[in-house]
């Protein structure tokens, strides 16, 4: 686990990039070298099984030559010496990496967080005292030379090999005590499990961009005029026209991706918006708009002021100008092309200001929780 933290910190764009289809043929893989030992345990020593009342598992013996000795050896490098020196070794790199971006984002004056070292050193530190009584065991016993009755050959094995578990049952925890993140996960997804058994429409007050309190009711329910959208399906859309989009309640980290098509773009050329809920219980959304701004979540970009409503209505704007967005009645986000650009993204203005002739939703990722709990209505040519 802490490799692949490195190889994704170190590679973060490449990372974001990858494709499902990718993630899981780089897990199968983790998987297939996982299998290494138990496969052949397997295939060598089928035959050679006992019963071990230490543990209440069966082992393989391997009392057969030539497999005894290095099979032993084997798997003492792998399950002992190898893992420790990997864990070690990234686990310096990792910090030294994080230390490096928090020395970066507090001289951008950015957020500065600790959370990311202190997830992997505790990470680290339980796995090495997890797999040290066993490696330790491994190395010991042949040389002890100690009778079965021992207890360094009973009660320090079984010590050792329910240590073993101990690197699984704190990573839950380890997670949930230092990633504020995840705690925020976990919360939302037991609101979303309550979620399932309330009625899908709800009659609420909700304020407009005046502050007036006004009363409305909405449902999520799909008439003539709302549709489902559908990936790679262009829906004609041009300059000062508005899409609107209709969601169920906040769903954490699950993004709406707009993308405006431009006629005269090459193909590799996007240019969207890309919006999501951070934290359920406090409707905190944040956006990201291509070409105008680094296409990374941090530091965050912050809608103003989102509903707590739990069905909302989102009407989204390209003017000459700007780019608006509002949601249920509330202006939550008013970009100026010309004005409100990050550093380096002079070019917003001309980018967005130009004629487009319709809006796609190109990644299923981008329909707000990929089976999409979202519909869209378009206004008619006429």
């Amino acid at each position: 686990m802490v490799m692949c933290k490195l190889l994704l910190v170190r590679g973060i764009l490449r990372a974001m990039s990858w494709t499902i289809r990718q993630v899981q043929i780089v897990c199968a893989g983790i998987w297939g070298l996982a299998l290494y030992l138990p496969v052949t345990f397997l295939v060598l020593g089928k035959n050679d099984v006992s019963f071990d009342y230490r543990v209440y598992t069966c082992n393989y013996r391997f009392t057969a030559e030539p497999w005894r000795k290095w099979l032993k050896i084997a798997s003492s490098v792998t399950l002992g010496f190898v893992p420790n020196i990997l864990i070690v070794t990234a686990t310096v790199m990792l910090v030294l990496h994080l230390q490096r971006a928090r020395t970066a984002s507090r001289q951008c004056r950015g957020l500065i967080r600790s959370q990311g070292i202190i997830t992997v050193v505790l990470t680290a530190i339980i796995y090495t005292i997890s797999i040290l009584p066993f490696s330790i065991h491994q190395f010991v016993e042949p040389l002890l030379k100690v009778g079965k009755e021992s207890k360094f050959h009973t009660f320090f094995y079984r010590l050792a090999s329910s240590c073993l578990l101990l690197n699984l049952l704190t990573n839950f925890f380890i997670c949930t005590l230092t990633v504020r993140s995840f705690r925020t996960f976990l919360v939302d997804s037991g609101n979303r499990l309550t979620d399932l058994y309330r009625p899908c429409s709800i009659s609420g007050p909700m304020l407009s961009h005046h502050g007036a309190r006004v009363q409305r009711s909405l449902a999520i329910t799909k008439d003539p005029e709302w549709k489902t959208p559908q990936v790679e399906e262009e829906y004609s859309l041009s300059q000062n026209e508005t899409v609107e989009l209709k969601t169920t309640a906040n769903l954490y980290d699950q993004r709406i991706i707009l993308d405006y098509i431009f006629p005269l773009d090459n193909v590799d050329e996007k240019h969207f918006i890309n919006f999501k809920c951070i934290n359920i219980s406090s409707s905190t959304w944040i956006y990201d708009i291509r070409g105008c701004m680094k296409s990374l979540w941090t530091p965050y970009r912050y809608m103003n002021g989102v509903p707590s409503d739990e069905i909302k209505v989102w009407q989204i704007t390209r003017t000459s100008t700007s780019l608006v967005v509002v949601c249920n009645g509330v202006i939550v986000l008013n970009f100026n092309f010309l004005t409100d650009y990050r550093n380096g993204y002079s070019s917003c203005h001309e980018l967005w200001t130009r004629e487009s002739t319709a809006i796609v939703f190109r990644y299923s990722h981008g329909l707000y929780g990929n089976s999409g709990p979202m519909l869209i209505r378009i206004p008619s040519s006429g």
